[in-house]
């Protein structure tokens, strides 16, 4: 049974091989875990280093890239990537990923501007995909979306339900970010709805979280409070812009103080401002600047200033597009080495497949023959053993017959008895040399060297002490060998306990009852 162990084990060592996670998938978990985190630069730093090489991979790739482009605001109006891992999640289901996957869409749209309905349906299906989940983060960040959304279409009561909603997984996540994000949504959705009672609340205990947060949640929320203050009291919102500089610097605060101090006419601090939201923004945004001073330029009536602003904003468009062209010609080409990686995997597979069953077959034709060959080996011993036993039969019958002839030939006799006497002497060997394995048997020696010869002599001596027994294993069992003869001597005759039987047959315990059950097969069943 040996050749049969080891294409088990084969096939263990294949099946435990399959089912481990490939390195690059769990690099990949490592992003996620740095992207719930909040360290966004870190995960695109972790991303430059991973070449996706499966399908699972780049379609797990695909959404994290997103994500982090997403929280960077460096988000591309390019679906192809999250296009891949939705279609990828729809065919091998994962509602988590699934709905991370609808969500970013969306988020693409909302990066953009772009709010349609369909943005509405996507952030919809990953709301009852995430319900399938246990996602707290997910649900948080889906909720708030839809309240945004529904705030843009009007529907303020739909908003404030969610924003409610966003609130409540913000204290289950007891997260003091979340939860200040969750209070300037519900202090603008109660503000829509005309309690400003309950919006100034959240105000205020929004103001509160700031000091038991890090200095780049410190920045968040004070960002966050005075966009909130942008359209109702420009002085306040001011004040928190600048409270968030001292945090951490942003394009998005700058951006703010620039257009209040162009609300206060104080064209050289808002242009300072400018200045400094032009060197950290990304394209995208940079072309809001240009557009807004482009507006500030034409309504001064300053030509030069327009124009300039105007060569910036076509200037950047221009590099946003070659950014595009050379993005999609890379996204082009890692796509081409994933596909030629994986072909070599599949050929790989394949080859390795043929070379297994044809393993497998050699082993099975190598294991049909050993037993063939045991089997024809222990025939010829018992025949051997047999024919001995024949022979001195036959010799004995022909010395009665010439003894019985008085014409007998006196020189053909002696040889016969000479024979016989040989043969005699033989059998009487065997049978001491039984009497001495018979005696091993019963001081509960081990009998795993016995040859088939040894067992042969040991059941002849055992049938001058119990000729019943040693009957009853050629009549009532069918093509017994001496193997499994020396079996039923140890565990019927002798009534060994199974502990003893397996010490002295060197079987395990399952093998014993394999074997026992094996001999059982062959009784002969009585009509």
């Amino acid at each position: 049974m040996k050749p049969f162990k080891i294409v088990l084990v084969l096939l263990l060592a294949a099946c435990f091989s399959c089912s481990k996670k490939s390195k690059v998938y769990r690099q990949l978990v490592q992003v996620d875990s740095v992207l719930y985190a909040n360290y966004p630069d870190s995960a695109k730093t972790m991303l430059r280093g991973i070449t996706p090489q499966t399908s699972a991979d780049s379609a797990y790739y695909n959404i994290l890239k997103t994500q982090t482009d997403y929280m960077l605001h460096k988000t591309e109006y390019v679906f192809t990537d999250i296009n891949y891992s939705i279609n990828y999640y729809r065919r091998h289901f994962d509602a988590q990923k699934l709905a991370n996957a609808y969500y970013y869409k969306a988020m693409i749209d909302v990066d953009h501007d772009l709010l349609t309905e369909e943005t509405a349906l996507l952030l919809k299906e990953a709301e009852k995909l995430s319900e399938e989940t246990s996602d707290n983060n997910l649900k948080n960040k889906i909720c708030s979306a839809l309240a945004y959304l529904n705030g843009v279409f009007g529907n303020y009561e739909e908003s404030l339900k969610y924003a409610k909603e966003e609130y409540y997984y913000a204290t289950k996540l007891n997260n003091n970010r979340d939860i200040a994000y969750g209070l300037l949504r519900l202090s603008e959705c109660y503000e829509r709805c005309g309690l400003m009672d309950s919006s100034k609340l959240c105000i205020n205990e929004c103001k509160k979280l700031a000091h038991y947060i890090n200095n780049d949640d410190k920045a968040f929320v004070y960002s966050l409070l005075g966009e909130s203050f942008m359209r109702t009291n420009i002085d306040s919102a001011q004040i928190y812009f600048t409270a968030a500089l001292k945090y951490r610097k942003g394009s998005i605060p700058y951006q703010n103080l620039m257009e209040i101090y162009f609300a206060k006419n104080d064209s050289v601090t808002a242009k300072l401002y400018c200045d400094s939201a032009l060197s950290l923004a990304w394209n995208k945004q940079k072309i809001g600047i240009y557009a807004e001073l482009a507006q500030k330029y034409f309504d001064c009536k300053d030509i030069n200033g327009l124009k300039n602003a105007t060569d910036q904003i076509v200037s950047t468009h221009e590099k946003i597009l070659d950014y595009d062209k050379n993005k999609f010609i890379i996204e082009l080409q890692r796509k081409y080495d994933i596909d030629l990686y994986q072909q070599k995997i599949r050929s790989r597979v394949i080859i390795t497949s043929l070379a297994g069953i044809l393993l497998v077959a050699v082993l099975v034709l190598l294991h049909c023959i050993r037993v063939r060959r045991v089997n024809n080996q222990r025939m010829k011993a018992e025949l051997d053993y047999s024919k001995a036993k024949n022979t001195l039969a036959l010799l004995e019958e022909r010395i009665a017959v010439l003894e019985s002839d008085k014409k007998s030939k006196t020189k053909e006799l002696s040889l016969l008895k000479e024979k016989a006497g040989n043969l005699k002497n033989e059998m009487q060997a065997n049978l001491q040399h039984g009497h001495n394995l018979y005696d091993r048997l019963l001081r509960k020696e081990t009998v795993i060297a016995w040859s088939d010869f040894d067992i042969l002599c040991m059941l002849d001596f055992l049938g001058t002490i119990n000729q019943e027994f040693v009957a009853s294993l050629d009549n009532d069992y069918k093509d017994l060998n001496a193997s499994q003869k020396l079996f039923l001597t140890v565990d019927f005759l002798m009534e060994k306990e199974d502990c003893v039987v397996g010490k002295m047959l060197s079987l395990e315990r399952q093998s014993l009852r394999n074997k026992r059950n094996r001999i059982e097969k062959k009784r002969v069943v009585l009509a």
